[in-house]
């Protein structure tokens, strides 16, 4: 029974078959060298140490050094600690659609919580029901990488009641 595939089939598959058995061959031989160039990189130097490792295991523990003295209790550290030390707030701002006035308003409400600090942090995710009846919320929303935005942000972050890092910007959530 005679061969019906066409002649040209045959060398193609031919052709393909020696092709990557070449390529085959030239990965088998470039990391082969690889290897070698490794190993050849590996070995030691001619490194003698002073003494064996296993001659540590002889030598006495080190002296204990005496734990340091606690630093004495202060009740009134507690009714006003340090700014640092009381903890910060996510404040997740919806993209650009604040006003400056109300995020004033919202910063001494935090102070007056006892937060130490805020990280801004502007987000586009969730408010689609607000979105699709309202586009003009849509572009503000939208807007928290615009000049505008970071002209609001540093408002803020200079009204802040502590010191200059008192806000932070996080990145933005979408």
């Amino acid at each position: 029974m005679s061969d019906l595939r066409p002649v040209w089939l045959k060398r193609t598959a031919r052709g393909l078959v020696v092709l990557v058995g070449l390529v085959l061959i030239l990965l088998l031989a470039g990391s082969t060298a690889l290897w070698f160039t490794v190993q050849d990189r590996l070995k030691t130097a001619d490194f003698a140490p002073a003494k064996p490792l296993s001659s540590y295991a002889d030598e006495a523990a080190p002296a204990p050094r005496p734990a340091p003295a606690p630093a004495p209790f202060d009740w009134a550290a507690i009714d006003a600690p340090p700014t640092s030390a009381l903890p910060w707030v996510r404040w997740w701002w919806p993209g650009g659609n604040v006003e400056p006035s109300e995020l004033r308003h919202e910063l001494d409400q935090l102070k007056a919580a006892n937060f130490g600090g805020a990280e801004v942090q502007p987000f586009a995710f969730g408010v689609k029901a607000v979105t699709d009846k309202d586009p003009a919320a849509r572009a503000r929303i939208a807007a928290f990488d615009t000049p505008a935005y970071f002209a609001i942000l540093r408002g803020v972050m200079k009204d802040s009641p502590g010191p200059g890092s008192w806000t932070r910007r996080a990145r933005p959530t979408r």
